[in-house]
């Protein structure tokens, strides 16, 4: 079957209702086009280039490409591999803050100076935005950025994006040691109120230092989180169920930052205005469960902090069933998910399950998915038979709405990110709800809708992009191939990478759903690379070309899915001409009239002396790059190329580049060892991209790192040239993650 008749055929994906539901790697070579600029979409957006036209590296940071949304559009926060022009910072992180004009989009620099520690780790690193991205939160050692900070160790600010100026959220005694170990778990909307845990002893009444605790800063003044319902000092605490280890914090700190959600001991608690506090799971059990108390494990929280949703396999209601062995005795074999109601005080739990034959485990609750603002709907995965057509033992995912819990379709155990405890961002989660609950979107490797997504190549079942509307109880297929092709690479949905921004796959309406694929969904859709696509009132679309030669990456969208951010390399407007990947708005009604390329203003250390704005940078029908001049002689042309397939199995990866003259090239990047050659006369040249061991580390954790490799190229006379290649190294061994 050739691709063109693989392509999908239909403007409507599979669809199917709940109830009918029972070493070293040689890079070969490639040529890119001559770059096609396309003014709009087919679905009425514009294209409008977010990062700068002059710039020296592209969007993204080794294996993190962020980009953050405001809720209303025409604003993003992001990151980039190097520093832009006019960035002050730049050794080791860069981010910034787009805003949307009239006529184009601005870029302020937002990332700190940065001076690491001699011998030491710590550099910047920023953690998460205000929704209005008014405010981020960073962590710095050297040098410090206000004047009651400790030197020399790392301390956590508070940075207002309109003045620059910032705030010190972590005062009081620190080590270098514990320092480091201080993690943002959640904030207020409006940043006024910031909590974070951290392992120094930052107040008196707060855990001994070594031991982890929660702190809550507002406005200045800081305060311990941890206080048990007696007043007295919890000797530990953890957010929710640990912003530390990157685990679930969904509202554990309420919209307006009244309530903040705890654990301490095994049981969790919340702390109300800095004042009083309770413990939400406390046994209401007519007879307490005979295994004794059972540790609590947080999911989730509504948006106003008054509804708490854990799990526990102690038994602590009196229908609560959470395993009994032949005889009856109760064994807490398995978790029931609860909610504890604050104002009432009122503990139900969301999973009874009366079934003889899940007697053993009871419900076996595996997560909960997400609750809806309000708390009216709660969707959650549990192995026992909760309703008709359910499987036993299998991962189901339910809604629970109005008192009953009604089975949505069966899960498979490779999905646990849609539900689990992932150590990957602030959650992992690779599913989406919609503000008011009705709409759940979820990537699954299970064929929910009878679509095979085996991979008949690799024999490899791929994932896909599901939407499930709790309204009329459908469940569909977004990203299956109409014509029932099976995959060749699946569909995502990216996890977040910061506690307190979430990417947007969803509009708060649910109308538009936006995810990536590795397949050719519809037939604009020919390069065989990953694409990023939409799909609004029944109808798929792509929102990048279909056509570009390197990957294309959701990042983010507005509330309404007016405004959606994803990354590319292909050049979508008259001015993107340097070849670097950049960050795109596809905006419904968007685009600006073309216009040359101008430097941007200088900032800080920039404005030092006059600035020499960087040329248009030509690019060929080949990936040729050609560097700004210093004067005659003329810039010497320099060629890379990489393969079509760039992912790399392994530490270490071999491009050529081809040279015209002599002299001095080098390949750098974060996370790959700087290599350097002195070349006698023009030729091509194979150079070796090794990994650092941080960057393997991180590889070994995560199973895919992107790295972005600059190649430098200095003639013994003429001016410089640079290209950026992207690349992603795998784990050997490993299928990595879908």
């Amino acid at each position: 079957m050739t691709n063109g008749q693989r392509r999908f055929t239909s403007a409507f994906p599979s669809v199917v209702t709940r109830h009918a539901v029972c070493g070293a790697a040689m890079l070969g070579l490639i040529t890119l086009p001559a770059p096609v600029h396309a003014a709009a979409t087919a679905t009425g957006r514009g294209y409008e280039q977010v990062t700068p036209a002059i710039k020296d590296f592209g969007f993204g940071q080794s294996s993190l490409e962020i980009a953050i949304s405001a809720p209303a559009g025409g604003a993003a926060a992001y990151n980039t591999f190097g520093p832009l022009p006019g960035s002050a910072a730049g050794t080791f992180e860069n981010f910034y803050v787009g805003r949307r004009s009239d006529d184009a989009w601005g870029t302020t620099p937002i990332s700190p100076p940065q001076e690491p520690i001699p011998g030491g780790t710590n550099y910047p690193v920023t953690q998460g935005f205000s929704p209005d991205l008014s405010h981020a939160i960073v962590k710095s050692a050297n040098p410090t950025l206000t004047p009651d900070a400790v030197p020399d160790v790392t301390s956590m600010y508070l940075r207002d994006n309109a003045t620059g100026a910032y705030r010190l959220l972590t005062p009081g005694p620190a080590s270098p040691s514990l320092s480091p170990f201080v993690t943002l778990g959640g904030a207020s909307a409006d940043f006024t109120r910031v909590v974070f845990e951290a392992q120094d002893q930052l107040v008196p009444d707060a855990p001994a230092s070594g031991n982890l605790g929660v702190y809550e800063w507002s406005d200045g003044h800081l305060r311990n989180v941890g206080v048990l319902p007696d007043g007295t000092p919890a000797p530990a605490a953890i957010l929710g169920a640990g912003a530390q280890a990157l685990n679930r914090v969904q509202h554990a700190v309420s919209r307006d930052g009244r309530r903040i959600v705890f654990w301490s001991d095994g049981q969790l608690y919340v702390r109300t205005d800095g004042s009083s506090t309770t413990r939400v799971s406390a046994s209401q059990r007519t007879s307490p469960d005979p295994n004794g108390p059972r540790e609590a494990l947080f999911w989730g929280a509504t948006a106003d902090g008054g509804q708490v949703f854990f799990t526990s396999s102690e038994a602590l209601t009196d229908d609560a069933n959470t395993g009994t062995d032949g005889s009856g005795t109760p064994t807490a074999a398995g978790n029931d998910l609860y909610r504890y109601d604050v104002a009432s005080g009122a503990l139900t739990d969301l999973s009874v399950d009366l079934d003889p034959a899940d007697s053993a485990t009871g419900a076996a609750v595996q997560g909960m998915v997400a609750a809806s603002d309000d708390g009216a709907y709660v969707y959650f995965v549990a192995l026992g038979n909760l309703a008709g057509g359910a499987t036993v033992g299998a991962p189901n995912l339910y809604v629970r709405h109005a008192g009953a819990t009604t089975y949505i379709a069966t899960l498979d155990f490779a999905d646990a990110q849609v539900w689990g405890l992932v150590q990957s961002g602030a959650s992992g989660l690779t599913s989406r709800l919609t503000p008011d609950g009705r709409t759940l979107v979820l990537q699954s490797m299970a064929p929910l809708t009878g679509y095979d997504n085996v991979g008949p190549s690799t024999g490899t079942a791929y994932s896909e992009v599901f939407r499930y509307t709790a309204d009329t109880g459908e469940l569909r297929c977004l990203s299956c191939r109409g014509d029932g092709t099976p995959p060749a690479g699946g569909s995502t949905i990216t996890p977040p990478d910061f506690a307190t921004n979430t990417p947007r796959n969803v509009s708060d309406d649910g109308r538009r759903v936006f995810f990536d694929s590795a397949d050719d969904i519809v037939r604009a859709d020919t390069n065989g690379r990953r694409d990023v696509y939409e799909y609004a009132d029944g109808a798929l679309q792509l929102l990048s070309t279909g056509t570009a030669r390197l990957d294309a990456s959701f990042q983010d969208a507005s509330a309404s899915g007016a405004d959606v951010l994803f990354s590319t390399a292909a050049q979508l407007v008259p001015q993107d001409v340097d070849g670097h990947v950049d960050l795109y708005d596809a905006r419904i009604g968007g685009g600006f009239p073309a216009k040359p390329p101008t430097a941007p203003p200088c900032r800080g250390d920039a404005c030092q002396g006059p600035a020499t704005p960087a040329p248009a940078i030509p690019v060929a029908a080949s990936v040729t790059f050609t560097g700004p001049g210093n004067g005659p002689p003329a810039p010497v042309p320099l060629r890379v190329t990489v393969s079509k397939a760039k992912t790399v199995r392994g530490v270490k990866a071999t491009m050529k580049v081809k040279v015209p003259a002599a002299g001095a090239l080098t390949v750098s990047g974060s996370g790959l060892r700087t290599a350097r050659r002195r070349l006698a006369k023009a030729q091509t040249v194979n150079v070796s991209m090794v990994l650092t061991q941080r960057a393997r580390a991180t590889l070994k954790r995560r199973h895919r790192l992107k790295v972005t490799a600059r190649v430098a190229f200095k003639p013994t006379g003429g001016a410089s040239s640079a290209a950026s290649v992207s690349l992603t190294f795998k784990q050997p061994n490993t299928k990595g993650r879908s």
